[in-house]
């Protein structure tokens, strides 16, 4: 069954080195500041601006989702809530997939990211039937 794993009460059961991972950095509701970003180069904490999910960002989650389609997720963020809870709602509305009971209270969903990747997702079924008319026509 697809699903997605509470990481916090299941750990995972394999090391993330055989999992097929995206990892981005991207701000939940504005550019921010952070100060505890550690630099190993450096050995120092540094302040970066860390943006909104760029275009690029959800065009890596929509791929990433299309090309993982039918296995199990696990998605987080920061928080835990609002730009995690964006992709499981776009898995759940889309791609037919559930999530555990015992997960669903935490799920409120970042509407930037969650309206970005459906507008993404909307003009990919848009190319896809344009595709399907041309070769109808020809």
């Amino acid at each position: 069954q697809q699903g997605f794993e509470d990481f916090h009460t299941k750990p995972l059961q394999c090391e993330l080195s055989q999992l097929d991972t995206l990892v981005l950095w991207f701000a939940d509701v504005a550019n921010v500041q952070v100060t505890h970003l550690y630099n190993k180069d450096t050995g120092k904490f540094e302040e970066k601006l860390v943006p909104l999910a760029t275009d690029e960002d959800i065009k890596n989650i929509y791929e990433f989702i299309v090309k993982n389609q039918g296995k199990n997720f696990y998605v987080s963020c920061y928080a835990g809530r609002a730009r995690s809870g964006a992709i499981v709602t776009f898995l759940q509305d889309f791609f037919n997939y559930e999530i555990h009971e015992q997960n669903k209270y935490r799920i409120h969903a970042n509407s930037y990211v969650l309206n970005k990747l459906c507008y993404l997702h909307f003009d990919k079924q848009i190319e896809q039937w344009q595709e399907r008319q041309d070769n109808e026509n020809s």
